[in-house]
């Protein structure tokens, strides 16, 4: 891979798109080239990563990277959700299935499924935000819409650590610790 691919791959978390190497001068042929010589992996449509660091990648990472291509190839039409949301927060993900993809619209739609990506209607204002520049559900959302698919427990493991994250004060959020507790 050339040196422009390489930054815009590391500047996507190691993600870049068909869109993104014809940016930097190859095309489909030179792209396969680089499939078939084992550089680089396909990991969803129209989105790569190099092979090194996708088999140096956990199962959750993997699965951050799929995420982040769906929600890139919907141009953010669809927001991250459920299990998947909790893959770009870095929340833990327990009991899922790391190959398929759930987004939910960020407009009027029925849900539907296709190959590896489940894709929810939409879950009303105020539901979504940004993590990285990729649409993703706030993380009640993605706690509730895992418990729903995954099961109870799959729910109350990542929660936890938001509640920590609740009793601690710090700069860069003002949650800090309910009032009558310090």
């Amino acid at each position: 891979m050339n040196d422009r691919l390489v930054d815009l791959a590391s500047a996507s978390a190691g993600l870049f798109t068909v869109g993104d190497a014809f940016f930097c001068g190859y095309d489909r042929q030179s792209l396969s080239r680089l499939a078939t010589r084992g550089a680089i992996i396909r990991i969803g449509h129209g989105a790569y990563a190099e092979r090194e660091s996708y088999a140096a990648a956990s199962p959750e990472e993997r699965h951050r990277w799929a995420t982040r291509a769906v929600v890139r190839r919907f141009e953010n039409r669809v927001a991250a959700s459920h299990y998947s949301a909790l893959a770009l927060l870095g929340l833990p993900i327990w009991k899922a299935r790391y190959d398929l993809v759930h987004v939910a619209r960020t407009h009027a739609g029925r849900g539907r499924r296709s190959a590896g990506v489940q894709i929810h209607k939409d879950q009303g204002a105020g539901a979504y935000g940004l993590i990285d520049g990729a649409a993703c559900v706030r993380p009640a959302v993605a706690v509730l819409g895992t418990a729903m698919v995954c099961g109870v427990e799959a729910g109350v493991i990542p929660r936890t650590p938001l509640l920590w994250a609740a009793n601690i004060r710090s700069p860069k959020c003002d949650i800090g610790a309910p009032s009558g507790r310090r």
